[in-house]
């Protein structure tokens, strides 16, 4: 029986859009080297802990390019909230 290695970047562009991919027993080095291949890659994000690495690659619904909104009502609580904090109305 025979093993075949196949690099992280063939797997990363077989990978569906919205999945997790967790790996484990990865060396630093392999992980330095991934994220070198990826350097033009967008949708994927990419984190390492202790030898384990977890690739996610994101729906193809999610927009990279659009801005962050916080909801009107948060943005009111955060501002009482640091009134409150700094003993100022």
């Amino acid at each position: 029986m025979s093993t075949q290695t196949i690099p992280y970047r063939e797997i990363l562009d077989r990978l569906p859009a919205d999945s997790t991919l967790t790996l484990r027993n990865v060396s630093w080095q392999e992980y330095e080297t991934l994220l070198e291949s990826l350097s033009d890659a967008s949708g994927i994000r990419v984190s390492y802990d202790q030898g384990t690495l977890q690739i996610v690659t994101l729906s193809s619904e999610v927009d990279l390019e659009a801005p962050v909104r916080v909801p009107e009502e948060s943005a009111i609580s955060l501002e009482s909230s640091t009134k409150a904090s700094n003993g100022k109305p």
